[in-house]
Order: C-alpha cells, then sequence, then structure tokens
C-alpha cells in the first residue's frame, strides 16, 4: 500500500513539472508574438513621422541633329500595270546608283512606299492606263551630303522629293538621357536646399527617386513638295538645333 502511494506521488509531481514546462513556453512564445507585433508598429510610426520634402528636377539641353531622313522617289505611267512597273524599275535603278555614288550605303536606303494604282477618265469609270509610285528613304548621318543627294536623286529621274527632316539618333539619345539624368537629379537637390535653407533643415538622405520620360522633339521638317528635273538648282539644306529634356521627382528625407 505505502508503495502504491509513493509512485502516485512521483506521477503527480511529473505530471505537474510538465504543465509547468508547457505553462513557461506558452508565455515566452506569446511575449515573443508581442514584441514582434509591437517592433512592427513601431516601425510604422517612424515611417509615418519621417520628415521629407518633394522636388522635381529639370535639364534641358540644344543639340545639333546628327541624322538625316531624306524620302524621294518616282512616278511613272503606262498603258498596263506591267509597263508602268518597268519603267519605274528601271529609272529607279539609276536613282539608287546615282544616290549610292555619293555615298550612301545600301543599309542606309529602304524602300518607304511602293504602289501600283489604275487611271480612270473623267466619268471615272473607264480605265486609261495605270501609275506606279515608288518612294525610297535615305537614313544617314552624313548631313553635308543631303543637298548632294538631293540633287543626285533628280538628276538621274526621281520627280518627286517628298520630305526631308533632321533628327536624332538611337545613340546620341541615349547619350544626351543619362547625361541629363544626372542634371535633373542635381537640380532637384539645389532646389531642395534653397527651399530648406530658411527653414534651417538640411538633406539627411533620399526615399525614392522617379524618372520621367525622356523629351526630344519630333523631326524638323525642311520641305516637303514636289520637284521636277527641269530647271532645278542645287539645293540649299540647313539643319536647326533641337532642344531636349529630361525632369525627375525626388523625395529627400530631412532633419
Amino acid at each position: 500500500m505505502a508503495g502504491n502511494k509513493a509512485i502516485y506521488a512521483i506521477a503527480v509531481a511529473v505530471f505537474a513539472g510538465l504543465a509547468l514546462v508547457s505553462a513557461t513556453n506558452y508565455m515566452q512564445n506569446d511575449t515573443s508574438i508581442d514584441s514582434i507585433d509591437n517592433e512592427a508598429f513601431a516601425q510604422s510610426v517612424i515611417g509615418i513621422r519621417q520628415n521629407v520634402i518633394t522636388v522635381t528636377g529639370s535639364a534641358f539641353k540644344d543639340v545639333e541633329p546628327d541624322q538625316v531622313v531624306i524620302s524621294f522617289g518616282l512616278e511613272t505611267q503606262g498603258l498596263t500595270a506591267d509597263q508602268a512597273t518597268a519603267l519605274n524599275a528601271e529609272t529607279m535603278n539609276k536613282v539608287v546608283d546615282a544616290v549610292k555614288a555619293t555615298g550612301i550605303t545600301e543599309k542606309e536606303i529602304s524602300t518607304s512606299r511602293f504602289n501600283v494604282f489604275p487611271n480612270y477618265d473623267s466619268t471615272g469609270r473607264i480605265i486609261t492606263g495605270y501609275t506606279t509610285s515608288n518612294i525610297i528613304s535615305v537614313k544617314t548621318k552624313m548631313l553635308d551630303k543631303t543637298s548632294q543627294i538631293i540633287d543626285a536623286s533628280v538628276e538621274a529621274g526621281a520627280n518627286r522629293v517628298e520630305n526631308v527632316y533632321f533628327t536624332l539618333s538611337d545613340e546620341m539619345q541615349k547619350q544626351l538621357r543619362d547625361q541629363l539624368i544626372g542634371d535633373a537629379i542635381k537640380d532637384a537637390q539645389n532646389r531642395a536646399a534653397k527651399a530648406l535653407q530658411p527653414l534651417n533643415k538640411q538633406i539627411i538622405g533620399v526615399k525614392s527617386v522617379s524618372l520621367s520620360d525622356f523629351g526630344i522633339p519630333g523631326p524638323v521638317l525642311v520641305f516637303e513638295r514636289m520637284m521636277m528635273k527641269e530647271g532645278i538648282p542645287s539645293t540649299p539644306i540647313f539643319t536647326t538645333e533641337q532642344q531636349v529634356s529630361m525632369s525627375t521627382t525626388v523625395i529627400f528625407l530631412i532633419d
């Protein structure tokens, strides 16, 4: 009987010990959760109370275009579509050869538009023949060749110069964008510093930076008109500067 009581007492003691350990672990875990929640709350409060100033900076630069695009070609007529197209091809081959003779490479020449369409009489019902129109474009960085290319194409038989415009090449756009990003951020920093000076505040960091689109002007159209071979003097072409821009919005941390 005494032995049974001893065993019972040991069992009770073990059970009580296990219960105490479980309770202690629960309290520790619960305290850890409360600690995490409190830390997250504190961080959110700190974030809300950050002192910031938002400023937009800009940068501009006037640049000379480094690329010209010239569109020109030929319209020919014939009694049949084949006749009009054959005549067009014969003359256009001479035009392309003349353009290449100025120093333009084949990869700088592309077809912009090629059409074959019927011609009608005054009633609009009877087909009187066909017209073939073939317009090609030359895109080159040799701006000093612009007048020479136009003159050579017209002398070789081209009877249309559709347009001539100057623009910025992809390489120059990338170079200018990289340069103006830094200039725009510096402008934002200077503006923020000037605004904070009377308030006895200063910049202590950057919270975020956002960039706007790189602003470039559209192509500068020099002219758009019909040109005929007879009596055409040397064609004067002049470039003009274009202004590119970049803006950025910066949120500065202040103290």
